[in-house]
């Protein structure tokens, strides 16, 4: 049972290193930029990207812990604060839900603006910047 375990927890493993190590951020705005998945803050695992941040990596593996699950797809809020505190998204600009999916790295919309801030996405990569 234990062999089976690890080997199952070694293909997850392969599998989610094949797909997307981690997901990058550049923020060229002048507010800190985070997601809510499943009201968990991405800020809680320190994963603010800071204003005018280029190349945040966060690893993909945080992206599946706060979305509960490693296949599939998830969705996330993706805002931009003033200061690096999610716990009232309504002080937050929120420039649009994304659809992550797990398995390959994409992410849906390709574009999304709000509030004179505007993201964009290739790949397992966003893009945030004034609009």
């Amino acid at each position: 049972m234990t062999k089976l375990v690890a080997t199952s927890l070694a293909c997850t493993l392969l599998t989610t290193a094949a797909v997307a190590a981690t997901l990058n951020v550049d923020n060229q705005t002048d507010k800190y930029s985070t997601a809510l998945v499943n009201g968990k803050c991405q800020g809680g695992f320190q994963h603010f990207t800071l204003p005018h941040q280029m190349g945040d990596a966060i690893p993909w593996l945080i992206v599946q812990l706060l979305c509960g699950h490693s296949t599939g797809n998830c969705s996330a809020d993706v805002y931009l604060f003033n200061s690096p505190n999610c716990t009232d998204p309504a002080s937050g600009i929120k420039l649009t839900t994304a659809t992550l999916a797990l398995d390959t790295g994409a992410i849906t919309p390709s574009s999304a603006s709000a509030s004179g801030y505007k993201m964009d996405t290739f790949g397992k990569n966003y893009y945030i910047h004034f609009a």
